[in-house]
């Protein structure tokens, strides 16, 4: 038997020319064997799939992932679908890639057959079919920069376990699901309970969820509400940032601003001996403003 979750993530939009993307792209050439170029009709999204380890815990769905499952799992949501409300006919682009770090954000080897000795989270990149979906793609960044759209990955899975997280919320102890443990199933959220069980060999309330088995990433989609504190998009960068745009109408103005300066040298230099050392002293001074703008702009977009 199938089953199937959705899992809560928090996300940016990369742009295209920042350090994130070169390093996205790099790694797929180095994987996959092409080169990865910005392009105009997609918007890319990195977001952060699951956390797997014991201090991970639980999410709202009920859910907790081992390192074990979470690893073996980790290539599955390469080419899968990115969708709006978790509805599976409106797609909006696509998972490309996969990338494991530890908490610290310290990149992992995920060629390795070897699961991690640590807890650690699963981030893919998406690309988000920009001019397909116009309307989408700018309630997106909208919704994005005022805190109001949040993501939601799906996942499939054969079976789970039980498993009790302590008062930390780390988990602390897994129960075989089974005949005699299927009372507890009453509890879980999804099962219409609390989420909440009083173990009885500590006597106290703890919090209980599912131990995913066998697990199959299976998609992302943007949602309205989160089920974690951390399901947020952190950035909303479109294909022609902002900052990219500032930068045109600079170079046009300080164009603009050298006309006028040789337009005046023309029209006075028989009038005043001193006018072309004056339009140069301008022209110069066009520049260091608009150089000046550029750099605060690019401080600014680097913050």
């Amino acid at each position: 038997m199938k089953f199937r979750t959705t899992l809560t993530a928090k996300a940016e939009l990369l742009k295209p020319n920042s350090n994130e993307f070169k390093a996205v792209a790099s790694s797929l050439k180095d994987r996959y064997g092409f080169d990865l170029k910005p392009q105009m009709d997609l918007l890319y999204v990195r977001s952060c799939l699951v956390s797997a380890g014991p201090g991970a815990g639980v999410n709202e769905n009920d859910d907790i992932f081992t390192r074990d499952e979470a690893w073996a799992a980790r290539q599955t949501p390469v080419l899968k679908p990115f969708n709006w409300q978790h509805n599976d006919k409106d797609i909006l682009g696509v998972i490309y890639t996969v990338q494991a770090r530890d908490l610290n954000g310290n990149i992992l080897d995920i060629n390795s057959d070897t699961t991690p000795d640590c807890d650690f989270d699963l981030w893919v990149e998406a690309a988000i079919f920009r001019l397909i979906h116009e309307k989408r793609a700018d309630e997106i960044e909208t919704r994005a920069k005022a805190d109001r759209l949040f993501v939601s990955m799906e996942a499939w899975f054969d079976d789970y376990s039980y498993g009790l997280c302590n008062a930390e919320g780390s988990l602390s102890k897994i129960v075989a699901r089974n005949k005699s443990t299927a009372f507890l199933e009453q509890h879980l959220r999804v099962g219409g309970g609390a989420g909440v069980y009083r173990d009885p060999e500590s006597n106290q309330d703890v919090r209980i969820g599912r131990v995913l088995k066998c697990v199959t990433f299976g998609g992302c989609g943007f949602v309205d509400r989160p089920a974690n504190k951390r399901s947020v998009i952190e950035a909303v960068g479109p294909m022609n940032s902002l900052a990219e745009r500032d930068h045109e109408s600079e170079v046009r103005l300080l164009l603009q601003k050298v006309l006028e300066c040789v337009e005046d040298n023309r029209m006075n230099a028989n009038a005043n001996t001193d006018t072309p050392a004056k339009a140069g002293d301008d022209i110069g001074a066009a520049v260091e403003s608009v150089l000046d703008r550029r750099e605060k702009a690019a401080a600014a977009e680097k913050a």
